[in-house]
């Protein structure tokens, strides 16, 4: 695909990312065609039907968040940071991007295993960086780790914002050294309920 059609697809797929954040995607097509400025013949010609487009556009979401999400993690020190960032990251979703974060919640897609965008996968390469480098457990049961941890950001954390709830979430995770440099972390700053952009220097 040249590079113009790919701009022209991605800005088309940024209008309905935007409408499907503010309201969701669950509508009726005439809604949608209607909320994104394109007719039905369109929508169709675009889409196909209702259901591809919200797979597309739940790839789109993915996506986003994997490349903010990998964006970010350059910033970061070490693994822990990361682990600390996607939490963090998660919590933005919740709160920014409901529609999506419900979906993935609903039907528990973020347990996904054979998609490089699911963030069960950017979890368990995570855990495989942490283990190389020593902050991880090395004895760590990687995939029963990351159900565990993703299944407990989805159901427990999110529902409360318990910054304990961090400490019992990493405890299988982390090695000796990795706990070290948890507790010279200031997670109270870190997750402040009003989503300061994140700073790896905390």
């Amino acid at each position: 695909m040249k590079k113009e059609e790919l701009s022209k697809k991605t800005e088309k797929l940024e209008i309905l990312y935007r409408f499907c954040q503010e309201v969701g995607f669950h509508h009726s097509i005439e809604d949608i065609s209607a909320g994104i400025g394109i007719s039905k013949k369109t929508f169709f010609n675009r889409y196909q039907n209702r259901e591809n487009m919200i797979t597309i556009i739940r790839e789109h979401w993915r996506s986003k968040f994997k490349e903010r999400f990998e964006t970010k993690s350059k910033l970061c020190n070490h693994p822990v940071e990361i682990i600390l960032l996607f939490i963090y990251e998660i919590q933005y979703s919740h709160k920014k991007e409901y529609f999506f974060f419900q979906e993935e919640l609903e039907t528990e897609d973020y347990l996904l295993k054979r998609n490089e965008k699911s963030l069960f996968f950017i979890i368990y390469n995570l855990i495989n960086e942490g283990i190389e480098r020593g902050y991880f457990q090395e004895d760590l049961e990687k995939e029963l780790f990351c159900c565990f941890f993703l299944f407990n950001i989805f159901h427990l954390y999110v529902k409360e914002y318990n910054i304990d709830l961090i400490d019992y979430l990493l405890a299988p995770l982390l090695s000796e050294w990795g706990k070290e440099l948890l507790e010279d972390i200031d997670l109270l700053r870190m997750f402040s309920p009003t989503l300061h952009s994140f700073n790896s220097s905390l």
